[in-house]
């Protein structure tokens, strides 16, 4: 009944410029009181946060989707926070470094900036093996593959995005 009266009075209005006092209702029941400039600045933030997570989440399909393209020349790809960007890590199959690749790389950097245009990042190319014991990849985000050539642990964490 009280959900009746709520959904038939409209949407209620909070403004940033307002000291109203608002009453909050968690699910866990603890209710408390904010004013409803406070309580429209957490909106903003959760939203704002909500939006930029989804953005990020597309970036990662995009990479995910372009090694899928490649997967006959790309082991793994990553991506890590570098000092004011994302780096991109593309770990290339074999043990030499793959000149034959350098363009779709290029490629793939300028369609990210295109693509994505608040994104700052860098997209490096390396040998498999030069990504062993490579310190910021412990903390990384794995967008391809599961180091041994199947792309399994990458799509379950794509899934669950």
């Amino acid at each position: 009944m009280a959900t009746d009266r709520a959904i038939n009075a409209g949407p209620i209005h909070l403004n940033v410029r307002s000291v109203r006092q608002v009453v909050v209702e968690p699910e866990d029941e603890n209710r408390f009181m904010m004013t409803a400039k406070e309580a429209a600045r957490a909106c903003e933030k959760a939203q704002n946060e909500k939006e930029l997570r989804d953005q990020f989440n597309q970036v990662l399909l995009y990479l995910y989707q372009w090694c899928e393209d490649h997967s006959s020349e790309v082991q793994a790809a990553y991506a890590y926070p570098g000092d004011g960007f994302l780096n991109i890590l593309i770990c290339t199959r074999g043990e030499d470094y793959r000149t034959d690749l350098d363009d779709s790389v290029t490629e793939l950097d300028l369609a990210l900036v295109q693509q994505f245009d608040w994104l700052t990042a860098e997209v490096l190319q390396v040998p498999e093996r030069a990504r062993e014991g490579h310190t910021p990849l412990e903390k990384a985000i794995l967008v391809y593959g599961d180091g041994g050539g199947s792309s399994t642990a990458s799509e379950r964490y794509l899934l669950n995005v």
